[in-house]
């Protein structure tokens, strides 16, 4: 095949691709591409048939994806380009493969498969170079009135998992892409957390813990970053709000199979505590999790267990939690300012059934204003405020998007 057939052959081979035969055509390519045949014009469609072949691959063929992501680095192409911000967009996929453990049927996760089966998006995006990023990669699409994360936001979040987990640094060219998305996401919750990981990674705690409560803030309902939040503290120096985020992680609706270690961490706090009846309240709920989804306790759950003195009788730790868990509310909203009001309207609790039809029970409310008359509702029980106070009754909240997430009665002097 002389040059002027191979270079049909890449050009009609890219038509191919397209419909599916990507794997073929790639095979068929790459002996010229290696042995120095393949002419440069023919670089740039050889470089969208690795891209449709990396699309077209399966999730387990991590090994192979990775070599074409290194043949197509070797490419003479413009940059930036969408083709490039493509093959990023594989790359990223790879990385979630790979760290979800993705393995043919015929391989066993051996130290040897896992080595060939890893990879780096932390390594591959210097290889990349950030400064290909295109407009487009930072920009949100919409589909089917639900909002999607940008290019930009899929690699942090990526890159930031791989550090996570290996406890590498951030280069200083990925902490300005962030600080770019922080710039340009400023209502990312996600982006909020992910920057408090890095700032921990960096051994910049205050920051962590600021950025981390900007997180929950913005996503107050995701039991994870309360969780986070204890790591951030530590249990060594503040060890009961330690306690109160994994306590308010717990109180937070989410799957149980992902508390199990929020649950384990609590039992060895209350068994250093002297509380072996409310550790074992909360070993039990671990047991249950792991038998009912079949795997394996934990080391620490023996070990805590057998600390546990025999005879023993579980006891619900619940009532504690309430306490605790504001004290994790009040480290988290005192960073908001204080709103003064009064108690105008006592709305007494009632029976009714919610928009799904679902019979509830709704609580007392009280309506309060501050001096300005802008009038909020809360709930006094969800702050354990005494719910029959008169009308009147001093209350200091503090706001978030309108919300009351704080609330304080203040007494009168005498």
């Amino acid at each position: 095949m002389n040059t002027e057939e191979l270079s049909r052959f890449v050009s009609d081979g890219f038509e191919r691709a397209k419909r599916g035969e990507a794997s073929t055509v790639y095979t068929a390519v790459t002996p010229f591409f290696e042995n120095g045949l393949l002419p440069s014009k023919s670089h740039y469609p050889f470089g969208w048939i690795i891209y449709y072949a990396l699309h077209q691959a399966p999730a387990h063929a991590i090994a192979e994806r990775k070599q074409m992501l290194a043949r197509y680095l070797k490419l003479t192409l413009r940059k930036p380009h969408k083709l490039h911000s493509m093959i990023l967009l594989e790359a990223i996929r790879l990385a979630k493969d790979s760290s979800a453990g993705n393995y043919p049927d015929s391989v066993r996760a051996t130290p040897e498969s896992k080595k060939q089966n890893s990879f780096s998006i932390v390594r591959f995006l210097p290889l990349w170079n950030p400064e290909n990023l295109r407009e487009g990669d930072w920009r949100r699409k919409e589909q089917e009135g639900k909002i999607l994360n940008s290019t930009v936001e899929k690699l942090i979040t990526v890159y930031v998992n791989e550090l996570d987990n290996t406890r590498g640094l951030p280069s200083e060219e990925f902490m300005q892409i962030i600080e770019k998305g922080l710039r340009t996401y400023p209502d990312s919750g996600t982006l909020m957390a992910q920057s408090a990981i890095l700032h921990e990674l960096k051994g910049e705690k205050e920051q962590a813990v600021n950025f981390m409560r900007k997180a929950i803030l913005s996503a107050p309902a995701k039991f994870h970053l309360w969780s986070r939040m204890a790591s951030l503290l530590g249990r060594e120096k503040y060890s009961r709000l330690y306690a109160a985020f994994l306590s308010k992680a717990l109180s937070i609706p989410g799957p149980e199979e992902y508390k199990g270690r929020i649950r384990l961490s609590l039992a060895e706090l209350m068994i250093e505590h002297n509380s072996p009846d409310q550790a074992l309240f909360e070993l039990e709920q671990v047991k249950r999790i792991y038998e009912s989804n079949s795997w394996h306790l934990p080391r620490l759950y023996s070990e805590l267990q057998a600390k546990v003195p025999q005879g023993t009788t579980p006891a619900d730790p619940h009532k504690a939690y309430r306490i605790l868990n504001l004290e994790a509310e009040n480290f988290i909203y005192s960073a908001l300012p204080p709103v003064m009001t009064r108690k105008t309207y006592h709305k007494e609790a009632s029976e009714g059934a919610d928009k799904f039809g679902n019979h509830r029970r709704k609580p007392v409310a009280w309506r309060v204003a501050d001096e300005k008359g802008n009038n909020y509702w809360l709930t006094p029980r969800q702050f354990m405020v005494a719910e029959d106070l008169p009308l009147g009754t001093r209350v200091c909240i503090r706001l978030y998007n309108g919300k009351v997430v704080s609330a304080n009665v203040i007494l009168e002097a005498q």
